[in-house]
């Protein structure tokens, strides 16, 4: 037996999620934290960053759904940034969470080793969260 998501069924799947992704909040784990497929939202939270001046980011609008240049589409979510202020409490970024505004994890992205270093004033993490949606031929 072949599944088969065509391009119709991607670029369909890209509009719905980006309907549901209009004010999604974007969070970051620290370093050190393995999330899997099994990860559930409340082992993110005990690992959430905690570096002084953070505070969750919130995509209020994705744009697209475009046609990506692996097989299907994506939504992009703009550019968020954290920015060290001040230096008291420290982490280094393991990576980010994306979640829709009721709550539900639909992303979760893990930074190559060593992560982000959050520790001297004017370090920064830039992302540019994109939710891709393939086109593609499973064997089951």
């Amino acid at each position: 037996m072949q599944f088969i998501t065509p391009f119709s069924g991607a670029e369909n799947t890209a509009g719905l999620l980006k309907t549901n992704g209009v004010n999604a909040v974007c969070s970051l784990f620290k370093q050190g934290f393995n999330p899997a497929v099994g990860t559930l939202k409340a082992e993110l939270e005990a690992n959430e960053c905690d570096f002084d001046d953070y505070v969750t980011k919130t995509i209020a609008s994705w744009t697209g759904p475009v046609l990506a240049p692996a097989p299907g589409y994506q939504l992009n979510g703009g550019l968020v940034q954290w920015i060290v202020a001040t230096n008291v409490v420290i982490n280094t970024v393991g990576g980010y969470w994306l979640e829709t505004a009721g709550g539900i994890v639909i992303q979760i992205v893990k930074f190559d080793d060593p992560g982000i270093s959050m520790a001297s004033i004017a370090d920064a993490v830039t992302i540019a969260p994109v939710q891709f949606i393939a086109a593609l031929l499973q064997a089951a």
